[in-house]
């Protein structure tokens, strides 16, 4: 019927109607579905991308507290170097100056009751060179300490610094993966299942940690610096020092070696003179009694005074040769110390100090007697006048010129030519 087909009609356009406009909500639910989830996604790779920056931010300061760690070691170790070498220096002065205190440990003991080699300046100033050279030398190790603990703290940063921007590349190249995860899934697929979760960073991360260990390398470098300029003021105040005492030893010795060379020169010109007033007295008392006339007792005293006299010379003479031998030895010690060198210091030599050769000559030449003309001249009067205490005897007469008496006088001869005598000393 009509009715029935107009019913149809009306209900067929408002099944077409509700059908478009149930697929227009669809669309336009799958529309804003797809605008959320797209909105999310710029989020979540928005939030991605600041911890990108986050982590390329902190990788640059750590990368920047890295280099300063780098130049901070540097200097230090610059530091190091030029205390250690300063050390080394002291070292083989230090090795010269106890060298030349051994040496001169051998010079001759107190003799007579008398120092014949005293603490004179050279031995004060080779004292304060050691001292000084062992003030300079723990002085050197406390900065080498030092040195050495700040190497060991700028390493232990260093590592913690590298750790750290090793830890945050990982991170940022894991934010930078997942970015390119998200972005490749197609928007329907995150309209109907939620995106994947961001990744979670390293667990050792410690943001904290980090900046402690940044401030740190500053601090450090700060210190690096202050004890770099002090070590290097302490060094030059040091080397200072240490040659104002090495000029002072050398002076020292060099006038020490003038002195005994000038007071041996005089000993020797003064044994001279002793021995040629020897020789005359000699002469003359052996004439008085020559022509001594017997029960003559005044003539008899002077001569047993002038006797007495000569004795007395002899004993000055003997003393004047002991202290010629140990000026000479002192002298030579001296000379040695002056030509001992760093190379020479450095000799191994065996562990227990044995007496040098200075000394072996020092205590013969004291030990024996002295092969001078009072020596010879004494050998003559005892041969001529006998042993003191001997009354002399006009029937011995002067001696012959033949066998022992002849080897003699021209030994005595001999003696007394270089020193200006002459014929006074034939017999």
């Amino acid at each position: 019927s009509p009715a029935s087909l107009l019913r149809a009609k009306s209900l067929s356009r408002s099944v077409l109607r509700i059908a478009l406009d149930v697929e227009a909500t669809v669309a336009a639910n799958r529309e804003q579905a797809a605008q959320l989830a797209k909105q999310e996604r710029e989020r979540l790779a928005a939030t991605a991308q600041a911890r990108i920056h986050e982590h390329l931010r902190a990788i640059k300061v750590d990368e920047d507290r890295i280099v300063g760690s780098d130049d901070a070691t540097k200097q230090a170790q610059s530091c190091l170097r030029a205390v250690q070498h300063a050390r080394y220096a002291f070292f083989a002065s230090k090795q010269v100056c106890e060298r030349r205190l051994e040496l001169r440990a051998d010079r001759p003991p107190k003799a007579h009751g008398r120092s014949l080699a005293p603490d004179d300046t050279p031995q004060d100033a080779l004292r304060a060179q050691h001292q000084a050279l062992c003030a300079a030398r723990q002085a050197l190790l406390v900065f080498e300490e030092q040195a050495k603990g700040l190497l060991r703290d700028l390493e232990g940063v260093r590592e913690h610094l590298a750790r750290d921007a090793a830890l945050r590349r990982l991170a940022a190249e894991t934010d930078r993966a997942w970015i390119i995860s998200l972005n490749s899934i197609p928007l329907a697929s995150t309209s109907h299942a939620p995106p994947p979760a961001p990744p979670s960073p390293p667990p050792d991360l410690d943001p904290v940690a980090a900046e402690a260990h940044c401030r740190r390398v500053s601090e450090l470098e700060a210190w690096v610096t202050s004890l770099k300029a002090e070590a290097l003021a302490e060094v030059h105040c040091l080397k200072e020092r240490a040659a104002k005492a090495t000029a002072r030893v050398e002076d020292a010795l060099m006038h020490s070696v003038y002195e005994k060379d000038d007071v041996g020169k005089r000993l020797k010109a003064e044994a001279k003179e002793v021995d040629s007033t020897i020789t005359h007295a000699e002469r003359s008392m052996y004439a008085t009694r020559k022509n001594l006339q017997r029960g003559d007792a005044v003539g008899q005293s002077k001569v047993a005074a002038l006797e007495a006299l000569i004795g007395d010379l002899r004993q000055t003479r003997q003393d004047l040769q002991e202290d010629i031998n140990t000026k000479a030895a002192l002298l030579g010690i001296d000379e040695r110390c002056r030509k001992v060198t760093a190379a020479m210091a450095a000799e191994k030599r065996p562990g227990a100090r044995v007496a040098t050769p200075v000394a072996a000559m020092t205590a013969a030449t004291m030990a024996a007697p002295a092969a001078s003309p009072a020596n010879v001249f004494g050998a003559a009067a005892r041969f001529q006048f006998g042993p003191p205490g001997q009354a002399f005897s006009p029937a011995a007469g002067r001696p012959r010129a033949g066998g022992q008496d002849a080897v003699l006088a021209k030994t005595a001869t001999a003696w007394l030519k270089p020193m200006g005598v002459g014929k006074a000393a034939s017999f």
